[in-house]
């Protein structure tokens, strides 16, 4: 089974919101959150791997060849919810091993 993109994928101007950068305040659309929220967590199961990258995801969620410019945006609210954790965080509490890693990736993103 490959990976299946959501059908926003299709609609140029749904798309067109979503690969946008957030505006300058500090709320964050929930929507746009949500989306991309999502689709991290469909990557890390399809790649079936806990760890990813920001460039990882800019080059895997292209949409047309145009990189997201919200990603980096989203991950940090979905450290800030911790939904993910950093590398340097999870060795830091203990959490060496990738069973550890993978289990809460997959728990946070309501996999597990």
């Amino acid at each position: 089974m490959g990976f299946k993109w959501p059908s926003e994928w299709k609609d140029s101007d749904a798309m067109s919101y979503f690969i946008s950068d957030f505006a300058s305040s500090s709320i964050r659309p929930t929507r746009k959150l949500a989306f991309w929220s999502y689709l991290i967590c469909e990557v890390c199961q399809y790649r079936k791997t806990p760890f990813v990258t920001l460039s990882e995801l800019q080059r895997c969620l292209a949409w047309r060849g145009i990189a997201p410019l919200c990603l980096e945006g989203v991950l940090e609210d979905m450290e800030s919810k911790k939904t993910v954790i950093t590398v340097e965080k999870l060795q830091k509490h203990g959490h060496n091993g990738v069973l550890d890693c993978l289990h809460l990736q997959l728990h946070q993103c309501g996999k597990g």
